[in-house]
């Protein structure tokens, strides 16, 4: 089934109505320095060099199939040797995927722990750091995972 992200643009317009800074809420972003803390928690966290930023946070859960894989594989191309790739995504609080439905569309995907790892290693990335949070923020678990290009 061919991803349709129209949910998504009704939901940002929504949202910009409402005079919020970002997705959820004015509250939901006061937690953004929580994201920022967990990309440089990762030791190996290159110094210089450029960065390439994919949607704040790396929104990979708002990415539906069949485009993650293209998306990853894109992100793979690119990335050069040594950098790295921080994904900070909505994950499965169960060993189960979810999909999340928003006006009877899917609106969101969160895997299992294990399923992201095997989706992000599959698009031939290596896991450096990956920690699991649950229902830290909001009613779903997130994920973060530093990966490195194999």
């Amino acid at each position: 089934m061919k991803a349709d992200y129209s949910v998504h643009d009704k939901q940002y317009q929504e949202a910009r109505a409402k005079g919020w800074n970002g997705w959820g809420g004015n509250e939901r972003m006061a937690h953004e320095r929580i994201w920022i803390e967990r990309l440089f928690s990762y030791a190996e966290i290159p110094t210089a060099g450029e960065v390439l930023e994919l949607g704040y946070g790396n929104c990979l859960h708002c990415i539906l199939e069949p485009d993650r894989k293209t998306f990853l594989s894109n992100v793979h191309r690119l990335l050069k040797t040594n950098g790295v790739f921080f994904v900070y995504s909505k994950c499965s609080s169960s060993a189960s995927d979810e999909v999340i439905e928003l006006e009877g569309k899917p609106y969101r995907y969160a895997p299992s722990r294990e399923n992201l790892h095997i989706e992000l290693e599959a698009a031939g990335f290596e896991i450096r750091k990956s920690d699991f949070y649950w229902k830290e923020i909001g009613e779903q678990s997130h994920c973060s995972v530093h990966l490195t290009k194999r």
